[in-house]
């Protein structure tokens, strides 16, 4: 093998879903519980949320398994509306952060799709975002380190689903809570 210095090493450590009690109940299992928009899984009367369950998303049209605390929270919280009664879908953008050696790293949306990245800042500023689009200019996902206002845009952006203005996305002089502004109305 080979064997040589690094400056940095990373490990990802993962997670595994134990989904061993609902496969001997019975229910459909691929990579999690399988469940609708609503939390239910192929059993009636039968829920599943958070990390151990395989969502149906309707906003990007498949299944998502996502590991985040927030997920796990919000999903919980919709699917036990479901229960009660209440059918909303969930259809919130991922989401995640995580706070490394005093910068805050985030991340919104999916990048399927994603054709081209438009930079907002630049890493030598230690506050920069690349959004990241598709081939009609709409943005898909973003991701940031020191930049919470625009991963906060970026969100409102992906539900829009609507092409972007990539020259003020770009140039940090531009106004982002304008260019939001515009998406909505």
């Amino acid at each position: 093998g080979w064997v040589g210095a690094a400056d940095v090493v990373v490990a990802g450590v993962g997670m595994q879903r134990n989904v061993a009690l609902a496969e001997a109940a019975g229910l459909d299992v691929e990579g999690g519980v399988i469940t609708d928009e609503f939390g239910r899984t192929s059993a009636q009367g039968v829920y599943a949320a958070g990390d151990v369950a395989a969502v149906w998303h309707p906003r990007f049209g498949r299944r998502l398994r996502l590991e985040t605390w927030r997920h796990a929270q919000n999903h919980g919280i919709a699917t036990g509306r479901a229960m009660a009664g209440v059918l909303e879908p969930y259809d919130e953008i991922p989401w995640f952060w995580s706070d490394q050696h005093g910068a805050n790293l985030q991340m919104a949306g999916l990048l399927d799709g994603a054709t081209r990245d438009v930079w907002r800042g630049s890493p030598e500023d230690r506050s920069f975002a690349a959004f990241h689009l598709d081939g009609d200019g709409r943005v898909l996902a973003a991701t940031g380190v020191d930049a919470m206002r625009e991963i906060r845009a970026a969100q409102t952006m992906i539900r829009a689903a609507v092409p972007v203005d990539v020259a003020a996305l770009a140039d940090p002089a531009s106004n982002l809570q304008r260019l939001v502004a515009g998406l909505r109305g």
